[in-house]
């Protein structure tokens, strides 16, 4: 599959759970379909940097372009999501997004000429993608913590995948995977209590299964862009703001 077939994966998948949140009485199938989107959109980021690490000037823009999508997509977020104009409750998934594309791009910065700079690199690594962690989680921002950390195991896994047998790859996202449930686990039960987790685990079971779903495209991907043109560009990353505005006002001035 192409990086345009994963995108329209993601915009779909997203449309069908809004869609299903604000419109269609939330229904467990809708939520469960959309549960496929952030993890699309959190791979698509991934490869993102992975592409454009060397590449300053196009992480630069792709950068400013995210910190500018953050600001733009947050009134129609909470008005989709709350009914109110600007609340900070939650903040919305590209701030998560952003986070993750931060650290990834620090981390690219770090290089080290022999074994000790490479062990001081990966260990400065691990600091700064925690901290955007730790950000994601402070700030509220949607997927939270879990989120940043799904972006990070992906770029890992980009880096080795193409060196991997078909086996080695579906067992790296198996573990990609497992330690995304963990941590999402971990997040929304406030690493609090076995009983919280447990809650968490009940509440939210059908939804565990609708994360697995992206995996088989994910395993599928060809690193192809195919028919990906600005024009789709665009599209791609006002769909986010645009379709939530749109949902809104559907629900509150026609149905």
């Amino acid at each position: 599959m192409s990086v345009f077939i994963l995108k329209l994966l993601a915009m779909a998948t997203m449309l069908v759970d809004h869609v299903g949140y604000r419109l269609a009485g939330n229904p467990t199938w809708m939520r469960v379909i959309g549960r496929t989107a952030f993890i699309l959109y959190a791979f698509m980021m991934a490869e993102s940097c992975f592409q454009l690490r060397d590449k300053p000037k196009r992480l630069l823009f792709h950068g400013v372009k995210l910190a500018l999508l953050v600001l733009i997509t947050e009134v129609p977020h909470d008005l989709f999501a709350r009914g109110v104009t600007l609340e900070w409750g939650t903040q919305n998934v590209i701030l998560t997004l952003l986070l993750g594309f931060l650290a990834l791009t620090a981390c690219g910065l770090l290089r080290g000429k022999n074994a000790a700079g490479r062990a001081a690199a990966a260990i400065c690594g691990a600091v700064i993608c925690a901290a955007a962690a730790f950000l994601a989680w402070l700030t509220k921002a949607e997927y939270s913590c879990a989120g940043v950390v799904l972006i990070v195991l992906f770029y890992l896994y980009l880096r080795r995948a193409d060196g991997m047998s078909p086996w080695a790859r579906v067992a790296a996202l198996i573990g990609v995977f497992a330690a995304y449930f963990v941590i999402y686990t971990l997040t929304y039960a406030n690493f609090g209590s076995w009983a919280a987790i447990t809650k968490v685990l009940t509440r939210q079971r059908w939804w565990y299964l609708g994360m697995l779903i992206p995996a088989v495209p994910i395993l599928l991907y060809n690193r192809k862009r195919g028919p990906n043109g600005k024009g789709f560009g665009v599209v791609y990353s006002l769909f986010y703001p645009a379709h939530m505005l749109i949902l809104y006002l559907l629900a509150r001035f026609v149905l």
